[in-house]
């Protein structure tokens, strides 16, 4: 209230002029800032620690993840089907590493697959890994290469955020319905 809006024209459709030619109707339409709106404030839930966020990826993951004093932090194995974790690492290592490892089952590539690890750190307030150079595979393929290696990211980064979404939901609800 007391705000004053921002006349703009808007298209209104088309229409052909006498001379044969196709022009653009436009009409004065007011609009507003976002920042001159106000609403109820969201509430925000507070983040899962990252110990938990990794209990939930590990929980039904849609490949089984073992612990394993085997390997360095993850790796993937195809036979069996299976990401191999070791255990003596920080919570934020283990999210990082079964990330990557999951996003390799994509056959994108190291580069691309720790990207994919890198977006799901971030959403769980983990630091992501740095990448030092970007491979030259990546920034001399063609715009379509590019833009489907940014697809295999946020496709393989989406599937795990929504697990663990799914896996700390269903907890969350478990505690209540205990209560």
């Amino acid at each position: 209230k007391g705000e004053k809006a921002i006349a703009i024209l808007a298209p209104k459709g088309e229409y052909t002029g006498e001379d044969g030619i196709t022009r653009n109707n436009f009409v004065i339409k007011n609009v507003f800032d976002v920042k001159q709106t106000y609403g109820k404030e969201l509430r925000r839930r507070k983040p899962a620690p990252v110990r938990v966020v990794v209990k939930a990826l590990m929980a039904n993951c849609p490949i089984p993840v073992v612990t394993s004093d085997k390997v360095k932090d993850a790796q993937f194995e195809s036979t069996p089907y299976q990401i191999a974790v070791n255990r003596d690492q920080s919570p934020e290592s283990k999210l990082n590493a079964i990330a990557r490892e999951y996003a390799k089952t994509y056959n994108m590539g190291e580069f691309v697959a720790q990207c994919a690890a890198n977006i799901v750190c971030y959403r769980y307030g983990v630091n992501p890994t740095p990448i030092e150079q970007i491979p030259e595979k990546a920034t001399l393929a063609d715009p379509a290469k590019q833009k489907s290696l940014l697809g295999f990211m946020k496709t393989a980064a989406t599937e795990l955020s929504e697990h663990i979404d799914r896996q700390l939901q269903a907890e969350r609800q478990r505690k209540q319905e205990e209560r």
